[in-house]
């Protein structure tokens, strides 16, 4: 959209965008995949700190959102958007990165100077296994954060995957219910 805005050119056939031209709607579908591990890893580097808030917390230019699902969530609840009636996007069910994807976006963050990390997506309704393993490589891959946060819901997990959340290499850890 802001090339074509610099462009000067229409907003047509933008994958994913609907727009209303001359009081008609166009909408052209965007490519779903359920491979999410191809995706491109996403930057922050195009935020321009100046324009934000940020610059008034250095604490802040070390945040970053770790995304991890795609579709809509597993639970359904009706008051969230990420709720299969509201969130799928195109896909017919959740769907995970892979606990390496999940650390090459870590590592880039990183390599950004985000140490700050946030995961505040629906990964605790795809079951213990999945957050185990990401944990596991980020030791493997030795990933050390200086502050993690996570959400999930009480009771999600056992007490065992509980001991392993202790166990993310960060120097601070919020469980977020």
């Amino acid at each position: 959209i802001a090339e074509r805005i610099l462009s000067g050119d229409t907003f047509e056939n933008i994958p994913g965008l609907m727009i209303n031209i001359d009081s008609k709607t166009h909408f052209s579908p965007r490519e779903i995949t359920t491979d999410i591990d191809t995706l491109p890893l996403y930057t922050y580097k195009g935020v321009n700190a100046n324009l934000l808030e940020w610059n008034r917390n250095p604490t802040l230019e070390r945040l970053a959102a770790l995304d991890t699902t795609r579709g809509g969530c597993l639970k359904n609840c009706n008051y969230c958007l990420e709720s299969s009636e509201l969130g799928n996007l195109g896909r017919k069910k959740s769907i995970h990165k892979s606990p390496k994807r999940m650390v090459e976006q870590l590592q880039s963050f990183i390599a950004e100077g985000k140490t700050w990390i946030t995961l505040e997506d629906q990964l605790f309704t795809h079951g213990e296994k999945i957050i185990i393993d990401f944990i596991e490589e980020m030791h493997r891959q030795n990933i050390k954060l200086g502050h993690f946060g996570i959400f999930l819901e009480p009771c999600c997990y056992s007490k065992e995957t509980y001991k392993v959340l202790e166990e993310i290499p960060a120097d601070e850890i919020v469980l977020s219910y």
